[in-house]
């Protein structure tokens, strides 16, 4: 057999896909002019190779908003058995295509410059930024999935026997009219059908490397109500320039951009860079070159000053022309928020979906910001129209 496939007799080649048919091309060809160098072998077999490739694409690309109003319909099935109302699944669908867009968050749109008012403006004066050691993205910090090799959570559950679910974590219902399980392809390992649904898997792509958490019995963490707010985060004029910490700033730049520092972190900066001390009423942004961890400024209180200078002088200077836009200084960054009237940055990246108060739905969580029923629970309430 080769990659095409061949007749029962050998004497021809042949491809009988429905694609290659309906194209109008030939399904049948000598098998002696294939192997020839004859160029319309090469031409037939290159021709079916192109079909069934333009045939995969489209498959791959095509049902992108298709899929978001039968994730729509799966949503409003799960929360009522008995459903029938399409205008909320229309909600639905709005809910997934304005995240799809990129229309629920005002700063994401203000950082990729989509915005016909209220641009932002670069601060081309004061231009080094606080110093975010712990945020998301930064280097060193990996993320775990759960990879294959690791075993299952157990659930003594007396009522479940068999098999052990590797999303949730219970056993299987051995029932005539239970859902056939899904096998990692991988480990070939089980799981609820209903549980690799909810992670938009199925029995051909479902693989355990691919979970990064357990979801808890029918997904109810995933899908259970989670009204808790995280604390936003603070403001980028409240934290020191220099350590990044939020405590009292008692040193402000000169310039009136509302940023400063610690005294005591801009002792041991200028300890560091061997110069004389700053006078706090000529400190500008723009003075500060290196940066120091809050750790590290307990250590150089402890007397570790040498080494806290060699790991410093190691990381380098602030390079603030190689920042993102998301680190830039601007300067009308923050603006206020139309749901809950507090003012946020740029570096709140997610405001609306996870620390609003002013939105009805339920919070997302980080782990959950992946999973688009997340999104419709956070955000359906902004598409219905108030009477």
């Amino acid at each position: 057999m080769d990659r095409l496939g061949s007749s029962n007799n050998g004497m021809a080649r042949a491809d009988t896909s429905e694609a290659v048919a309906k194209a109008g091309l030939p399904q049948y060809l000598s098998n002696i002019v294939v192997s020839s160098n004859a160029v319309i072998g090469d031409l037939w077999l290159l021709a079916c190779e192109k079909v069934k490739l333009k045939v995969a694409k489209e498959k791959y690309y095509k049902p992108l908003f298709e899929r978001f109003f039968e994730i729509a319909e799966r949503y409003g099935k799960q929360i009522d058995k008995r459903y029938k109302n399409y205008n909320d699944v229309n909600i639905y669908y709005q809910t997934l295509c304005r995240k799809e867009f990129g229309v629920l968050e005002i700063q994401e749109r203000r950082l990729a410059f989509k915005t016909s008012s209220n641009v932002l403006k670069l601060n081309k004066v004061c231009r080094v930024s606080p110093p975010d050691w712990f945020g998301p993205g930064r280097r060193g910090q990996k993320h775990t999935f759960f990879g294959c090799h690791r075993p299952p959570p157990e659930v003594d559950d007396p009522a479940y026997f068999g098999y052990t679910c590797v999303v949730c974590g219970y056993k299987f219902v051995i029932t005539p009219s239970s859902e056939a399980p899904v096998t990692c392809g991988k480990c070939h390992r089980f799981a609820h059908a209903r549980c690799a649904k909810n992670l938009f898997m199925d029995d051909k792509n479902f693989l355990c490397s691919k979970i990064d958490r357990h979801l808890g019995r029918n997904s109810v963490e995933l899908f259970g109500p989670k009204t808790v707010i995280r604390e936003p985060l603070p403001r980028r004029h409240e934290r020191c320039l220099i350590c990044g910490d939020t405590d009292d700033i008692d040193v402000l730049c000169n310039k009136n951009c509302g940023f400063g520092c610690h005294s005591m972190c801009l002792e041991y900066m200028c300890g560091i860079m061997d110069r004389e001390e700053i006078d706090a009423a000529e400190f500008c942004c723009q003075f500060v070159e290196y940066q120091i961890m809050p750790c590290e400024v307990v250590d150089m209180m402890a007397g570790e000053v040498d080494v806290v200078k060699a790991k410093v002088l190691k990381r380098g200077k602030v390079l603030s022309h190689k920042y993102n836009n998301r680190q830039k200084r601007w300067l009308n960054d923050e603006i206020e928020c139309e749901f809950c009237g507090r003012w946020f940055g740029v570096n709140e990246s997610r405001h609306v979906a996870q620390f609003c108060t002013g939105v009805v739905g339920d919070p997302i969580s980080e782990a959950n910001m992946p999973y688009p029923f997340a999104h419709i629970k956070r955000f359906k309430h902004l598409t219905r129209k108030t009477p």
